[in-house]
C-alpha cells in the first residue's frame, strides 16, 4: 500500500523542470514508454510514444502495479531534489 502512495505522489507532484516522459516498468516486467500522463486518486493514464502491438496509444494502470520508472532526459541533482530525493550525485 505504501508503495502505491509513493508512486502516486511522484506523478501528482511531478516537477515542471522535468519533461513528463519516461519508461515505466510494471510488476509484470512490462516496459511502457510514455510521453505524457494524467492522474486520479487511484489510476495513472499514460500516453504511449507509439502504439503497442495491439494499436493502443493509452494505458491506464493502478499505482500498485508500478515497479520502476526510468527518466530518458538528461537530469541534474536539482531535478531529483524537487522529487524529494536527498544526497549528492557524481559530477
Amino acid at each position: 500500500m505504501a508503495n502505491s502512495a509513493q508512486w502516486q505522489q511522484t506523478f501528482l507532484k511531478w516537477p515542471a523542470s522535468i519533461q513528463r516522459r519516461g519508461i515505466l516498468t510494471t510488476v509484470l516486467n512490462e516496459h511502457i514508454p510514455f510521453k505524457g500522463f494524467m492522474t486520479t486518486d487511484s489510476l495513472l493514464l499514460l500516453e504511449r510514444q507509439n502504439p503497442d502491438s495491439l494499436g493502443a496509444r493509452f494505458v491506464v494502470l493502478e499505482y500498485e502495479v508500478i515497479n520502476s520508472m526510468r527518466y530518458i532526459d538528461p537530469l541534474k541533482a536539482e531535478n531529483f531534489a524537487e522529487l524529494g530525493f536527498v544526497g549528492k550525485l557524481s559530477q
